[in-house]
């Protein structure tokens, strides 16, 4: 995952492998939270009132220090399986360009494209989630991976789903799919009307099944790309790249904002994750203060 994805078939990458959700918090966890609540004292005085236990933790702060418990519970879990899928394999196209020929491959995580054998209808349900802890008897045989790489459903939804086009018009495409398509892929052949230089490159593998589902390009020099379901379109300038890479110059606009865009989803995440562990911690600790200066009454 690939998996933009939550790991399994609604989630794995970058995702809704990020599918993004946040997970309910445990029952235990709130049923105590709730509890603290309502034993706390209220804040004032009273005279009817029976003197407080002395566990009793003074109020506000006892509504303060479970509420920061539960504020740090959602951030982190909030952001679990955006972080895990921005964490995993991604995934990789690798592209060049010769004359009016663009060629290219992909490859993917066995999950991955074992999800794709799932997804066409030649690999039976469970054959993803092998591979990402699930049952050994689902692992695809020798057999069954053979037929994979050999299907006709394979290599139509390879063709459908990576194009090239350049000023609009499709290259016509050619798929030769390896003889174990988990481990090795596919590669691809686009002839194009006349001599590349600029092309539009369209990865949408798996984006039917998981929007968060993301493929990364590159050519082996300054241009990369992700393809996602909201951009899954990235132009490609091969002349730029051949005359600028050994120079140092700068990547293009376009593929700069969209790594800056990824860099900055992962820098957002990582610093969600640091301040709901800060929140929990902070909360744990003022309890136990508190709880310290209750036993010391």
């Amino acid at each position: 995952m690939g998996r933009a994805r939550a790991i399994g078939r609604g989630e794995r990458h970058g995702g809704p492998r990020e599918v993004l959700y946040a997970p309910p918090v445990p029952p235990v966890l709130t049923a105590g939270v709730a509890r603290m609540l309502l034993d706390a004292p209220r804040s004032g005085r009273s005279r009817s009132r029976p003197r407080p236990h002395r566990w009793a933790i003074p109020c506000p702060t006892a509504r303060v220090i479970p509420a920061l418990a539960v504020v740090g519970v959602l951030l982190l879990t909030g952001q679990m399986p955006s972080w895990a899928h921005a964490g995993s394999e991604l995934p990789i196209a690798n592209w060049s360009a010769q004359g009016d020929v663009v060629t290219g491959t992909w490859t993917g995580p066995p999950d991955d494209a074992a999800w794709i054998g799932e997804s066409i209808g030649v690999l039976d349900d469970g054959a993803m989630e092998a591979y990402v802890g699930g049952s050994s008897d689902a692992y695809p045989t020798e057999e069954e991976i053979t037929a994979l790489s050999r299907s006709p459903e394979l290599e139509a939804y390879l063709r459908e789903h990576v194009r090239v086009r350049q000023q609009g018009e499709d290259c016509e495409a050619e798929v030769t799919v390896a003889d174990d398509f988990i481990a090795d892929g596919a590669g691809f052949r686009f002839v194009c009307p006349t001599d590349v230089r600029t092309v539009d490159i369209e990865i949408t593998i798996l984006h039917d099944q998981d929007p968060a589902f993301r493929t990364f390009s590159g050519d082996g020099t300054l241009q990369d790309a992700l393809h996602t379901a909201e951009t899954p379109v990235h132009t490609w300038d091969f002349a730029r790249t051949d005359a600028d890479a050994a120079a140092g110059a700068e990547p293009s606009t376009e593929v700069s904002s969209g790594a800056a865009t990824t860099t900055s989803r992962r820098l957002s995440v990582t610093l969600t994750l640091v301040v709901g562990a800060a929140v929990v911690l902070a909360g744990v600790v003022g309890a136990l203060r508190l709880l310290g200066a209750g036993r010391r009454r």
